[in-house]
């Protein structure tokens, strides 16, 4: 199994509380973890420095369980992309908790009617949340790139072409690895259901 052995020395430094490998860490992992979160929370800007900073402290917090057998950026992606779920989740419910006050009749129809007789049973409602779970879950088990690639074919629909400039790779290399991701992404999936 490959350790990351510089990652693991900088955990061991960081447990030290030497305040230069602090800046070191803030300063080498905060803007790419940045960028990550960003990508993700597109709809959500003003989310984006609360994730991360959230993210950076449960990593600091957590540092003593880090065992080296991924990168420890890689592994803050995981810390990160739970995170970005779990205040995505609080906003999905704060924005299907609001009460409207005042008498439904002042309402315009269309709207009324797309929200009151909307056909999902809560049976529905839990299922779609336990299969987002289960995705995240999957996601999170999955290394770095093979999540990356996962994320841009299927959520934001990029092409392989669009893929390999975005990781500097050949398009042929970058299909091998989307086929690689998504036999993983199946494996994990048949493991967790």
């Amino acid at each position: 199994m490959l350790t990351y052995i510089n990652d693991k020395k900088l955990v061991r430094d960081l447990l030290s509380g030497d305040e230069s490998d602090f800046k070191h860490f803030f300063d080498e992992h905060f803007p790419r973890l940045y960028r990550f979160a960003d990508d993700r929370l597109k709809d959500h800007p003003d989310a984006v420095r609360d994730v991360v900073q959230a993210t950076l402290s449960k990593t600091l917090l957590n540092l003593d369980k880090y065992r080296g057998e991924s990168t420890l950026f890689t592994w803050m992606c995981s810390i990160c992309r739970n995170e970005i779920y779990d205040y995505l989740k609080k906003q999905s419910k704060y924005e299907k908790n609001i009460v409207l006050k005042g008498d439904l009749s002042e309402l315009d129809s269309a709207t009324v009617s797309g929200e009151v007789h909307s056909t999902q049973q809560p049976a529905d409602h839990y299922q779609r949340d336990e299969s987002a779970k289960l995705i995240y879950r999957v996601m999170d088990q999955l290394p770095f790139e093979y999540g990356n690639l996962i994320e841009w074919k299927y959520v934001e629909g990029l092409s392989v072409k669009q893929m390999a400039e975005r990781m500097g790779l050949s398009q042929s290399a970058t299909q091998s690895m989307l086929y690689r991701a998504r036999v993983a992404f199946q494996q994990c999936h048949a493991d967790l259901s």
